[in-house]
């Protein structure tokens, strides 16, 4: 059995597999010039055993996955830097110094992911490249297409990759392109072309299908019997992460997302439909007022009139984020206290919903709250939208991340 085959079957044991973190924020650490152009892809060409460095250390660290230094290293992210010629040589030499750190570092599986991304130069210095063009990026021939894709993939899969990650396919219009063209064909044709082509392709697109497909079979209907009759994409909240560099200076990344849905129709009514309604709003999509716009989520005292409600606020003062050292009312995580038959109901949020600190923050919670004899307990409604903005701090958070190098 391959390492794929094993770290997959884990993951359907419902086991965790753990992932390396990032390649570079930690080129940037070492001291690593990036290129203004081809960000860290020409650390494969000129500091390959710093690459390989970094990947023992994540071995070393835990991680089960390695990520190869193949983001930045597609033919659209390197001819602009004046590297075309040496695709080829950027992603062979990523991949071998992935696959030497796990050889002499690795005690257990590990598997080395090639890094595939819509990452385009543009993303780097729109001023000194060109303004994107008035059409989606997915159009935008500067951006990665299918035949980049392609080319990168087979020299991933000649390397020995046991995985292809797909990372922050997000570039404006990838997946509204995608759904125009499949608009019009049944369910199984339009699933295949969104996940191998001819034209752009949108995994995430094709993974709705894959759903879709299975839902109408439960329900007793031909999937070949279902025509994609239109969608739409629209823009959604960003993901926001905090990005660390060299010399504690710090960031926030901001990750677009989208909000998507697809309509299908059986195939005798496609034809004579009109065209969908807009979505009708709803609890998940109705957008939301600014978390720190809301009495609800103001410091103690500024919207309860309830000493208990205010005594828990006090009490979440002094939870802290163990990656950010502030705490959580500072940091606009805390956006309601409500008691209910004496529990006390926290709705909170986080930079991320992939952040994986709940757990540890609802038991920081439990301890500051214990000594409370006014509540029975308490109780974390975790909210993801609308998403976590560096504008929800207060004046203090932000002073206070400030004072630790972070830009705010």
């Amino acid at each position: 059995m391959g390492v794929a085959e094993v770290i997959f079957g884990r993951i359907a044991d419902g086991e965790l597999v753990i992932v390396d973190g990032g390649m570079g924020t930690q080129l940037q650490a070492e001291g690593t010039a990036m290129d203004d152009v081809a960000w860290s892809a020409r650390a494969n060409l000129e500091q390959p055993e710093v690459v390989q460095r970094i990947h023992e250390e994540y071995i070393q660290a835990g991680a089960e996955v390695i990520i190869a230094n193949t983001y930045a290293a597609s033919r659209a992210a390197l001819e602009p830097a004046g590297l075309g010629s040496r695709v080829a040589e950027a992603n062979r030499s990523a991949m071998r110094a992935a696959m030497r750190a796990r050889e002499t570092t690795a005690t257990g599986p590990v598997a080395v992911a090639g890094s595939m991304s819509s990452f385009s130069p543009i993303d780097m210095d729109p001023g000194a490249l060109g303004k994107p063009l008035d059409v989606p990026a997915a159009e935008d021939p500067r951006f990665p297409g299918l035949a980049d894709f392609r080319e990168q993939a087979k020299l991933l899969a000649e390397e020995g990759a046991d995985l292809i990650a797909l990372e922050m396919i997000s570039a404006r219009g990838y997946g509204r392109a995608a759904l125009r063209a499949v608009t019009g064909q049944t369910v199984i044709p339009a699933r295949a072309r969104l996940r191998f082509g001819p034209g752009r392709t949108c995994e995430q697109l094709a993974r709705m299908l894959d759903r879709a497909v299975v839902q109408a079979e439960k329900a007793g209907l031909q999937p070949d019997l279902l025509v994609v009759a239109g969608g739409s994409v629209e823009e959604a909240e960003d993901i926001i992460r905090v990005r660390r560099k060299a010399h504690g200076v710090a960031d926030w990344i901001h990750s677009p997302t989208c909000r998507v849905r697809i309509t299908l129709h059986p195939a005798g009514l496609h034809a004579t439909s009109a065209a969908p309604a807009p979505p009708v709003p709803s609890a998940l999509t109705t957008p939301m007022a600014s978390p720190g716009a809301s009495a609800s989520s103001a410091p103690p005292g500024g919207g309860s009139s309830s000493a208990t409600s205010r005594a828990v606020w006090a009490a979440l003062a002094e939870v802290i984020d163990p990656d950010l050292g502030v705490n959580v009312v500072d940091l606009g995580f805390v956006r309601a206290v409500t008691m209910q038959e004496g529990t006390a109901v926290i709705t909170m949020t986080l930079t991320s919903a992939a952040c994986p600190l709940t757990g540890v923050l609802e038991n920081q919670i439990r301890a500051e709250l214990a000594p409370l004899d006014s509540i029975r307990g308490f109780r974390v409604d975790w909210q993801w939208l609308p998403a976590w903005r560096p504008a929800d701090m207060t004046d203090s958070g932000r002073e206070q991340l400030r004072a630790i190098g972070f830009t705010v």
